[in-house]
């Protein structure tokens, strides 16, 4: 198990997309250790809002996607952790998916908010045929407001807004990287052998555009610079 250093959350495996359960969203903890159920329609703790103009048949299919016969709410809502205990669910979640096979990225990324804080995740794969089967790509982390002077500052993801994840990356063997997202900009600590890079986010309307900064970790193939497009928001409903 890898350890958590201080300021900084390890948070992927990138050869075989494996999670630490000391990643920085508190809600992935409880997930390493809780199993995924279907959450019926009249049992959902969230409301929904499909975004406008969504072409169910063209989004990319997975897995996780293909057990659950293509439903994406309840896709959404295994994502963003409605699946579990009252208080791991966050008070609002956004799905947003890339499609275009023309992109680097294919797949999906979550932005989710509580009172702690704003975080992103992906469900996603690299689209870079010298890279598919040696390594995969995980990006995830705290967001903090990029418009802010305080470096601590969470985004309101219900907006517009521009956020970035700071990280560090080190390659654990050929084609196998790991990196941890920094939990706090202003307590970073520096991993041996690490080299840093910044993940920008910007979201606009229904666009959520993902670049880097200097580098990768996915791929130095490739430059990473997508807009994934709303596809549902779920909502905590207020008891």
């Amino acid at each position: 198990m890898v350890r958590t250093i201080a300021g900084i959350a390890i948070v992927a495996l990138l050869g075989g997309c494996e999670r630490s359960a000391d990643a920085a969203n508190p809600a992935q903890t409880a997930n390493a250790a809780a199993s995924h159920a279907i959450v019926q329609p009249e049992d959902r703790p969230f409301s929904v809002d499909m975004a406008p103009n969504v072409d169910l048949q063209s989004l990319p299919q997975n897995t996780d996607l293909k057990m659950l016969d293509g439903d994406v709410v309840q896709y959404a809502a295994q994502l963003c952790h409605y699946d579990l205990k009252p208080q791991f669910q966050p008070k609002r979640c956004d799905v947003f998916v890339q499609a275009d096979k023309t992109g680097v990225l294919l797949g999906y990324v979550t932005i989710t908010q509580d009172d702690k804080g704003a975080w992103l995740d992906s469900d996603i794969t690299l689209n870079d045929p010298q890279s598919r089967g040696k390594s995969g790509c995980g990006i995830s982390g705290r967001l903090f407001d990029f418009m802010e002077t305080a470096s601590n500052v969470a985004p309101n993801i219900a907006g517009d807004f521009h956020a970035r994840i700071s990280w560090q990356a080190w390659e654990k063997e050929p084609g196998n990287w790991m990196f941890a997202a920094d939990d706090d900009p202003a307590d970073q600590q520096d991993i041996p052998d690490a080299a840093r890079g910044v993940w920008y986010i910007e979201r606009k309307g229904n666009n959520l555009r993902l670049e880097q900064e200097r580098w990768n970790y996915c791929s130095s193939e490739v430059v990473v610079e997508d807009v994934f497009r709303r596809v549902v928001t779920l909502s905590k409903k207020e008891k």
